[in-house]
């Protein structure tokens, strides 16, 4: 019975140790730091370093915020997302296909084109102000999935969410080496 206790004694002692070494690290005190879930630490800590670098080249660079406007950068990068995510490709061709089948509305030509461009810009805006949100706002793609179907109207946008955080993090890769060249 002693014996049974003493190695119960030492696997706590142990365990504790090992937890410490392992689970208490500077970044880990870090993530407990910030209010954000911890899968985002790192995606939103490279915004932050870019920022930060930014700030020693004298430039002002912030986390995107939901305005109507919409700046050309945000718009190249949500065509180039939208490139490399075949769901919203798809669904863009789809709203686009209007122009190649005229008269398919039944009416007027200027009406399906416009119907056509309205399309097509709710999906790159809805690109561009998902990742406002997740961004800026550091809402969870859930969240934005769900409560947040009015601004964010694309269904293939909602439904690859993570796809676009995982190509938004490419995007700021490659913006990154090209501005080392």
């Amino acid at each position: 019975m002693p014996n049974a206790r003493r190695n119960c004694a030492v696997r706590l002692r142990e365990l504790s140790v090992q937890l410490v070494e392992n689970f208490c690290t500077e970044r880990n005190d870090a993530i407990r730091n910030v209010d954000i879930p911890e899968r985002y630490y790192d995606w939103l800590e490279g915004a932050a370093r870019r920022r930060s670098q930014a700030k020693k080249k004298k430039k002002r660079e912030n986390l995107p915020k939901f305005t109507d406007d919409i700046t050309n950068e945000e718009e190249e990068q949500a065509i180039w997302i939208m490139g490399r995510i075949h769901a919203i490709h798809s669904e863009w061709f789809a709203a686009s296909s209007a122009l190649a089948t005229p008269g398919a509305e039944g009416g007027d030509e200027n009406a399906a084109l416009e119907k056509s461009e309205k399309k097509e810009r709710a999906i790159i805006d809805s690109i561009v102000y998902a990742l406002c949100f997740m961004k800026g706002d550091t809402f969870e793609p859930e969240f934005v999935k769900r409560y947040r179907k009015d601004v964010v109207s694309s269904e293939a946008v909602r439904e690859n969410l993570y796809r676009i955080m995982d190509e938004d993090t490419e995007w700021e890769r490659m913006i990154e080496a090209r501005s080392k060249i």
